[in-house]
């Protein structure tokens, strides 16, 4: 039973901005035409160079219970632990400033928190290009949802259709790692833990901005090891909680399905960087039992003995 001291609020929904004041526009008009008392919206404005903290504030003026945070530049992880350790809801909704509400999110979404005591709400998300032309993606697991938290080990961890119980969060010191990559990955395998229960909803609650990758330097760069560092941040909190005996298998499928994944990147590398991230992620595989592990099994094995002799 969660101690819940009668939040004023039912969502708080969390949003870090970078340098986004275009973006910033059709986001904070969806949120302005919502009009419940029981949403509270905190902006992060995390050193923004361009007017977006000039935007923050004039639409903010026009949003109940919005409340405007400005700091010096330290990334989103740290700009979401500042809104968290603000928020007053039920439940957290982190919201990157760049994506895009769903039609009625808001509305749909308040009125299931209503009626829910789930500690983690899961929606549908769109993927969409920067003319907001995409597709539905419908969550493989919408008919898992039967009190087996453990499969939730295996689905994917965006955030921005992932609802959180705040008690859940304080309760058990959960926060956003300072990592580069995979920030959403470490928050949610933090969580699930002492998730007892998950609500699906088919409303898409946003739709998620996919920009054209970006130069070989920024998309393509050594923080994909990032990767590595995600996970081993969520390993460090298990033991520090004494549970990762409990959960060990999990986190090495979650390490070699991300290696996996950023490996995909490797041929667009200027040399240097295809040799250094090469090596690291080579070196943190032999660090694991993965071919004892039958949840890796599922993933493409030829694809990391190829790798593990290869490199790529």
């Amino acid at each position: 039973m969660h101690k819940e001291s009668g939040s004023p609020y039912l969502l708080s929904m969390i949003i870090p901005v970078y340098n986004a004041q275009d973006a910033l526009r059709p986001l904070l008009e969806c949120i302005q035409n919502e009009k419940d008392e029981r949403l509270e919206v905190i902006l992060i404005n995390d050193g923004s160079t361009d007017n977006s903290l000039k935007v923050l504030r004039n639409y903010s003026r026009d949003i109940p219970n919005a409340t405007v945070i400005d700091q010096s530049n330290h990334g989103a992880p740290y700009a979401r632990n500042a809104g968290l350790h603000r928020a007053k809801g039920k439940y957290l909704w982190f919201f990157d400033a760049d994506d895009i509400l769903g039609e009625h999110a808001l509305t749909r979404l308040l009125n299931v928190l209503r009626q829910t005591d789930a500690d983690l709400i899961i929606g549908n998300m769109k993927f969409v290009d920067e003319k907001g032309r995409g597709r539905v993606r419908v969550p493989v697991f919408k008919d898992e949802l039967t009190g087996d938290i453990h499969a939730a080990f295996f689905w994917d961890s965006f955030p921005g259709n992932k609802i959180y119980r705040r008690t859940v969060v304080q309760e058990n010191g959960i926060g956003w790692s300072n990592v580069r990559i995979h920030q959403d990955l470490n928050f949610y395998l933090k969580f699930l833990p002492f998730c007892k229960s998950i609500q699906y909803i088919k409303d898409v609650l946003y739709a998620h901005v996919e920009h054209p990758s970006g130069s070989i330097s920024s998309a393509c760069s050594r923080k994909v090891v990032d990767a590595v560092r995600s996970v081993g941040c969520v390993s460090s909190f298990y033991r520090n909680k004494n549970i990762i005996p409990r959960f060990e298998k999990e986190l090495e499928y979650n390490l070699v399905k991300h290696i996996l994944i950023q490996a995909e990147k490797l041929q667009r590398m200027r040399l240097a960087d295809r040799v250094y991230v090469s090596l690291y992620f080579r070196g943190a595989l032999k660090n694991t039992e993965y071919k004892k592990n039958s949840y890796v099994s599922s993933l493409d094995i030829k694809r990391i003995e190829r790798f593990m002799r290869m490199g790529f």
